[in-house]
């Protein structure tokens, strides 16, 4: 097996620039553990970024929805 397999340089270990906070908040907590498996490579990067964004979109999602929550007494319309 290659030796690029197991190194990852180390620009890539940090998180991307353009992630928000709580994508790079997301990054810094799952990355220590998927590195410590050993079985990345540069390639994975990407998708490793575009996880923590789409973990920030669904917690950014759940929070609005949170906050939205409505009490149906007060809805017009069908009550559930």
């Amino acid at each position: 097996m290659s030796n690029d397999w197991f190194t990852f340089p180390s620009e890539l270990v940090s998180p991307p620039e353009i992630l928000d906070t709580k994508a790079t908040a997301e990054w810094r907590r799952i990355t220590p553990y998927v590195f410590q498996i050993n079985r990345l490579s540069q390639i994975d990067h990407n998708a490793l970024a575009e996880y923590c964004s789409l973990w920030s979109a669904f917690r950014e999602m759940y929070e609005d929805i949170g906050d939205r929550s409505f009490d149906s007494r007060h809805h017009t319309g069908n009550s559930y």
